[in-house]
């Protein structure tokens, strides 16, 4: 939605592709709608159809989204999931969001890769589309890369990319404070208010093997140990998925259970509000072990809250936070951090590293970084076909 909105600013933007798989269907539909205020095309298909059908779909949907438009349409795509039914006709641009296998699998291993994705079925069958994407991105004449992350760059030049189709964007990422706290979100301020000592805390979408949270449990048990009073809120998986949050449960003494509460994914809304509740005694964790960018702990620094990385080039996001915010994948080490920045004071933590943030991340970066990248594209398609591009 922040590309929309650049776009939409300087009259670039048409509207939406979205897509839905419907097993039951012939042939592919087309229905336009619209949402948020955004003109919209929903494509429903599904894989077994012949590429041809999908192909002419996606460039039907392009053409009426276009309509009226003195200037052809080019695609920014959001997945490489459809790249394979890409119109040959239309140039395109994408942003890989999620990790490579090939690469996540060159630093750890297929077994650990496997884990990591879900199973080796999962794996083999996302390294087998992605190959395919970055094949249309090499053979391609206008096939651009818009990248939030240079660990994906770095992936995609071994992979033989021209440097020349790829831009380097600032990722769009600001300090998401709201004026008004929901009633449901009381309890989340209490794990804050009530803390007893430090407040550690992560959120996460998924508790997989990328985001490494029995890191951030073996070292809040190490400081327990220590004596020092702590709190962990561990928010991760679907409500009805708590399989990985009792496994991570299982690691704490008995001893030391009660500083400890594991959740369900927190709704973005909450997991804001739980930023500003934080700021005065709260450290966010990120203890991954591999994250093509990793949002939410630039979000959370952003947002005033002391926030705590691990130091490896395999965390994309780790190379924006000084050294002092940045830890060895141990948890002798994370703790040692968490215990030196407490005793530094955790709200003029927050506020420095929030600074030191926002000369590196904002919203005009991206803009400008979006605009300057769309306009080359456009420039460098209409060269060769005397137009330019929405």
């Amino acid at each position: 939605m922040s590309a929309v909105q650049v776009l939409k600013d300087v009259h670039a933007f048409c509207g939406m592709i979205l897509y839905k798989r419907q097993e039951d269907l012939e042939w592919p539909s087309i229905a336009m709608e619209l949402r948020n205020s955004v003109l919209c095309a929903t494509v429903s298909f599904h894989f077994g159809m012949q590429a041809m059908l999908l192909e002419n779909a996606i460039s039907t949907a392009s053409e009426l989204l276009a309509a009226g438009s003195a200037r052809p349409p080019m695609l920014y795509y959001q997945t490489d999931t459809l790249l394979d039914y890409h119109p040959n006709h239309l140039p395109f641009c994408v942003t890989h969001h999620g990790p490579f296998y090939e690469d996540f699998a060159s630093h750890f291993s297929e077994e650990l890769a496997a884990v990591a994705f879900g199973s080796h079925q999962k794996a083999r069958h996302l390294q087998i589309q992605q190959s395919s994407g970055i094949k249309h991105l090499k053979t391609r004449d206008h096939a651009f890369v818009f990248q939030h992350s240079h660990l994906q760059g770095r992936y995609l030049l071994r992979c033989g990319v021209d440097p020349l189709k790829m831009f380097g964007l600032c990722p769009p990422i600001h300090s998401m404070r709201i004026a008004g706290y929901p009633i449901s979100i009381n309890a989340t301020k209490n794990y804050v208010v009530d803390c007893d000592g430090i407040f550690l805390f992560t959120a996460v979408a998924r508790l997989d093997y990328f985001k490494n949270i029995d890191l951030l449990v073996d070292a809040a048990v190490e400081l327990l140990s220590r004596g020092q009073p702590v709190t962990v809120l561990i928010a991760g998986d679907d409500d009805d998925d708590s399989i990985r949050r009792a496994k991570l449960l299982e690691r704490v003494p008995t001893q030391y259970a009660r500083s400890f509460e594991v959740i369900p994914k927190l709704p973005k809304d909450t997991l804001y509000t739980l930023f500003e509740y934080a700021q005065q005694n709260g450290i966010f964790v990120c203890p991954s072990r591999y994250e093509t960018l990793g949002i939410t702990p630039l979000e959370a620094a952003l947002s005033g809250v002391t926030t705590v990385i691990s130091d490896s080039m395999q965390v994309e996001a780790a190379k924006h936070f000084p050294k002092k915010y940045r830890f060895l994948p141990a948890a002798i080490e994370l703790a040692n951090l968490v215990t030196t920045l407490h005793k530094s004071g955790v709200d003029q933590c927050g506020k420095e590293l929030r600074d030191h943030i926002e000369n590196r991340i904002s919203n005009e970066n991206f803009r400008l970084g979006f605009l300057y990248a769309w306009m080359e594209c456009s420039q460098r398609v209409g060269r060769s076909r005397s137009t330019r591009y929405y």
